[in-house]
């Protein structure tokens, strides 16, 4: 009689998950990549905004009518609002270069056929011309490269 401990549960289903699943898993890790740059565009548009309202109201000079209490705390929260948004932005670009950095742990063929298609969105069908390879030759780096990506993350 064979006996299973507890310890051994999560290595068998992480094998019976990469057989089936697993892929899915490793898709959607690199599809955060195409998230990731709208939403840094979107935060880049977002602090272009507040840097606007910020430098409207600054620049008063001495003689100057004296700004309201209400103009200078709006154009400190839009200061505040603006290095927020740039801290953020930082943090979005730092997880997609995570996200490349894994990305390039994968062998050279592998690697540029998932890169072509997460990373510079083309489809799969768009390939074989630009790699000088076969329809199936594409399909089966694709696979290959999402399974060996999906050992990488159950590493980590």
């Amino acid at each position: 009689v064979m006996t299973r401990t507890c310890a051994n549960v999560p290595r068998l289903l992480n094998k019976n998950f990469r057989k089936g699943g697993g892929r899915m898993q490793a898709e959607r890790y690199l599809e955060q990549i195409k998230k990731l740059d709208a939403i840094i565009s979107n935060k880049r548009a977002e602090r272009k905004r507040w840097e606007s309202i910020a430098d409207s109201m600054g620049g008063f000079s001495v003689g100057d009518r004296v700004q309201s209490s209400r103009n200078l705390h709006r154009g400190s929260d839009a200061i505040a609002e603006y290095l927020d948004i740039d801290t953020e932005i930082k943090a979005l670009t730092a997880k997609k270069k995570a996200i490349l950095d894994t990305l390039q742990r994968l062998p050279c063929n592998e690697y540029n056929v998932l890169y072509k298609i997460y990373v510079e969105g083309k489809m799969l069908k768009e390939l074989p011309s630009e790699c000088y390879k076969s329809y199936e030759w594409c399909k089966k780096k694709k696979q290959r490269g999402l399974m060996l990506l999906q050992d990488i993350l159950d590493e980590q």
